[in-house]
C-alpha cells in the first residue's frame, strides 16, 4: 500500500470503521482502513496547496499522481464496500481537483467560488455599441437570402473582423488575470506579515472584485465568439 504524506486537515480525525483517532495520512493505524477526504475539503487543500493562484505545476502533477495511485479503485476490488466507495469517490474528487488547479483560469474561478463570489456573464459597458453592431450583423445574416452573394460576403467579412477584435479582448482579459494571480499571492504575503490570516484584507477584496469582473467579461466574450462562429458556419 502507498504512503503519501498530506495535510492532516484534509482527512477525518476519527476512523470511520473503528473510531480510532490514530490516523496516519489516509490510513487508520489500528484497523488499517483507508480514510476519505473530509466533505469540507477543497481542491487546494486536498492536493496540499494553500489558496494561492500561482502554483508549482510540477509539484501539482507529482501530488496528483501519488494520491491517484493511493486511491485507485483497482487496489480495493477485494476490500469492503465502504472502502471501495471511498476509493471511487476520492478518485473522482482528485480528478476534478487536478483538472481545475492545472488550468490558471479555472483555478481563479474556483477560488472565487470558495470565497462565495458568483461569476455572471455580463458585457463591458464601454463595448455596448460594438456588441450591438455585431448582434445586428448576425441577425441580418440569419435572414439574408443566400442568393445575395455580395451582401453575404460583406457580412462574413465584417463578422470575421469582429471575431478577431473580440478574440483580442478575450486575450487581453486573460493576460490581466495572469497579472492578478501574482498580485493576489503578494496580498496574501502582506497580510501574513501582519499576523492577520482570517478575514480578507482591503487589497484582497479589491483584487477579488477585479478578477470577478474580468471573468464575467471574458465569459461574455467567449459567448460572443461562439455566436459569431455559429453564424459563419450557418
Amino acid at each position: 500500500m502507498f504512503s503519501v504524506k498530506v495535510d492532516q486537515g484534509a482527512v477525518s480525525s476519527l476512523c470511520w470503521r473503528c473510531r480510532s483517532a490514530q490516523i496516519d495520512t489516509f490510513f487508520c493505524l489500528d484497523c488499517k482502513a483507508i480514510q476519505p477526504f473530509l466533505k469540507e475539503s477543497d481542491y487546494f487543500s486536498c492536493l496540499g496547496f494553500q489558496r494561492r493562484l500561482v502554483i508549482d505545476l510540477t509539484r501539482l502533477e507529482e501530488k496528483y499522481h501519488d494520491l491517484s495511485r493511493l486511491f485507485h479503485p483497482d487496489f480495493y476490488q477485494r476490500e469492503s464496500p465502504e472502502e471501495r466507495e471511498i476509493s471511487l469517490e476520492s478518485s473522482a474528487f482528485l480528478n476534478k481537483a487536478y483538472r481545475v488547479l492545472k488550468d490558471p483560469i479555472r483555478r481563479i474561478e474556483y477560488l472565487l467560488v470558495l470565497l462565495g463570489e458568483a461569476i455572471e456573464t455580463t458585457p463591458p459597458a464601454d463595448l455596448f455599441d460594438e456588441i450591438l453592431t455585431l448582434q445586428e450583423a448576425i441577425a441580418t445574416l440569419k435572414k439574408l437570402d443566400p442568393a445575395d452573394v455580395t451582401e453575404m460576403a460583406s457580412l462574413h467579412h465584417a463578422l470575421k473582423q469582429s471575431e478577431q477584435i473580440f478574440k483580442r479582448y478575450r486575450d487581453q482579459a486573460g493576460q490581466r488575470l495572469f497579472e492578478l494571480r501574482g498580485e493576489w499571492d503578494a496580498a496574501i504575503d502582506d497580510k501574513s506579515s501582519t499576523g492577520d490570516n482570517m478575514a480578507l484584507s482591503k487589497a484582497q477584496r479589491v483584487l477579488l472584485q477585479e478578477m470577478k469582473q474580468i471573468l464575467s467579461h471574458r465569459a461574455y466574450f467567449s459567448r460572443v465568439l461562439d455566436n459569431v462562429a455559429t453564424a459563419l458556419k450557418g
